[in-house]
C-alpha cells in the first residue's frame, strides 16, 4: 500500500521489491535469545525494587475497592497492563487520561523499567551491545552497498526498508546516531528518554548530497528530526566517505555513560 500510494503521485516511479527468506538478515535483526535471558532478570530487580501505591491506583479507578481488589486478583498486574495501554493510547488517537490513574513516582519508575528494557535488549549497552550488534552487521552492509551502488549510476534512488519500530534503535546504535548510539549501562540507561527515539512509525533517513567539490554528503534524520553522530566532529552534513570509515573501524563505539 505504500509504494501504491507513492506511484499514484509519481505513476513514473520504477520500483523494484526484494522479499523472501533471503533477505530476513536485513529485515528482521531481533535481540537473540542470549541477550532476552540476560536481561530479564535485571529488568525484573529493578521492577521488584519499587512498590506501586496500589490503594490510591484504586481510590480513583473503584468506588468499591475492597470488592474490586477480590476481582482483581493482583493489583500490580493490573497497574502494569493499565500502563502498558496507557502509552501506546496515542498511537490510536486516543487520550492519555489512564496515567491520571497513576502517582507521578509509580509513572516515573513504569517509565525507568519501560527504558531499560528497549536500551538493554536494543541498543549498544556496556554489558550486552558487543553481541546486540552482530545482528545488524549484514543490514549495515547492505545499507552501504545501495548507497554506494546508487552514488556510482548516478541515479537519483531511494532504498526504502520496513520493519518494527524497537529495531531501528539497533541500527541506530550501529550507525552511531546521536542520542541512541551512547553506549549506557543498565543502571545509567533507567534514565535514558527512549520514547523519543522510539515511537510508533518511527523511522531513520540518510538523505545524500553533492557539495560544491563533488564530496558526496549524508544528512541523518531520525523520526524527522536533524541527527547526529556520535562517531564523527561536526555535522549535520558528514562525508560519506568519513561515515563509512567510522562503521568499518569504530563498531563498539565506546563511549560509555
Amino acid at each position: 500500500s505504500f509504494t501504491g500510494e507513492l506511484l499514484r503521485h509519481e505513476p513514473k516511479l520504477d520500483i523494484t521489491w526484494d522479499t523472501g527468506a533471503a533477505f530476513q538478515g536485513i529485515c528482521s535483526t531481533e535481540d537473540t535469545r542470549e541477550i532476552k535471558k540476560a536481561v530479564a532478570p535485571v529488568i525484573k530487580a529493578q521492577a521488584d525494587a519499587h512498590v506501586p501505591d496500589t490503594a490510591g491506583f484504586f481510590r480513583k479507578l473503584f468506588k468499591d475497592t475492597a470488592r474490586a481488589r477480590e476481582i482483581v486478583g493482583d493489583p500490580i498486574q493490573l497497574m502494569r497492563y493499565t500502563f502498558d495501554v496507557g502509552s501506546i493510547a496515542g498511537s490510536y488517537y486516543m487520550d492519555s487520561r489512564l496515567f491520571d490513574m497513576f502517582s507521578e513516582e509509580d509513572l516515573y519508575w513504569y517509565a525507568q523499567n519501560v527504558a531499560m528494557n528497549l536500551y538493554l535488549r536494543q541498543c549498544n549497552s556496556v554489558e550486552w551491545g558487543d553481541e546486540r550488534m552482530k545482528p545488524v552487521q549484514e543490514l549495515v552492509d547492505d545499507i552501504v552497498g545501495k548507497a554506494d551502488e546508487a552514488i556510482a549510476t548516478g541515479d537519483v534512488a531511494a532504498d526504502l526498508r520496513f520493519g518494527h519500530e524497537y529495531q531501528l534503535l539497533a541500527i541506530s546504535a550501529r550507525l552511531g546516531v546521536q542520542g541512541v548510539a551512547e553506549r549506557r549501562s543498565a543502571q545509567t540507561s533507567r534514565d535514558w528518554a527512549g520514547f523519543l527515539y522510539c515511537p510508533f512509525a518511527c523511522n531513520l533517513q540518510m538523505i545524500f548530497y553533492k557539495n560544491a567539490q563533488n564530496d558526496v554528503l549524508v544528512k541523518f534524520y531520525l523520526n524527522e528530526r536533524e541527527a547526529k553522530l556520535i562517531t564523527l566532529e561536526g555535522g549535520p552534513y558528514y562525508k560519506w566517505e568519513d561515515v563509512k570509515k567510522t562503521i568499518e573501524t569504530a563498531p563498539g563505539l565506546e563511549y560509555a555513560l
